[in-house]
């Protein structure tokens, strides 16, 4: 989740990618909150190993727009 300007449709998917993870595209689902202010971006990766599930998630909070990951 970030604001809903910094385009993170485009850079999360991006991110997990040159992470070296899989992403499954199809899945991929935005949603504004209701103020318009913010977006959450929702997809799916594949991840073989806990250190993988984690770099992903390293990979995301370093982009200084991602506030959030669940």
């Amino acid at each position: 989740m970030g604001p809903a300007s910094a385009g993170l449709e485009v850079e999360v998917p991006n991110l997990l990618r040159a992470a070296g993870l899989l992403v499954v595209h199809e899945t991929l689902t935005s949603r504004s909150s209701s103020g318009g202010r913010f977006v959450s971006v929702r997809l799916t990766f594949r991840a073989n190993s806990r250190e993988e599930y984690e770099s992903a998630h390293a990979a995301l909070r370093e982009h200084p727009e991602v506030k959030w990951t669940l």
